[in-house]
């Protein structure tokens, strides 16, 4: 189905403290930038999360979620 990376030190902030690589969670809206975030590989695409919780949410309904990625 996909496969979880577990929240690494990559892609830290730059000197503004913004993380070159954010993007939206797709599950609660919430700005997630690579460092200290979820990743989960569907479909070939990767999504990050802040938290187990929207992974396991998105797990459930990834189509719902990659609709919703899709319209922003």
């Amino acid at each position: 189905m996909g496969s979880l990376e577990k929240p690494s030190r990559r892609g830290r902030a730059g000197r503004s403290g913004e993380d070159a690589y954010a993007t939206k969670n797709v599950v609660c809206g919430m700005e997630v930038g690579s460092y200290r975030s979820y990743a989960f590989i569907y479909q070939g695409r990767e999504y990050r999360f802040c938290s187990l919780s929207c992974v396991e949410k998105f797990k459930v309904e990834p189509e719902k979620f990659c609709r919703r990625a899709s319209e922003d």
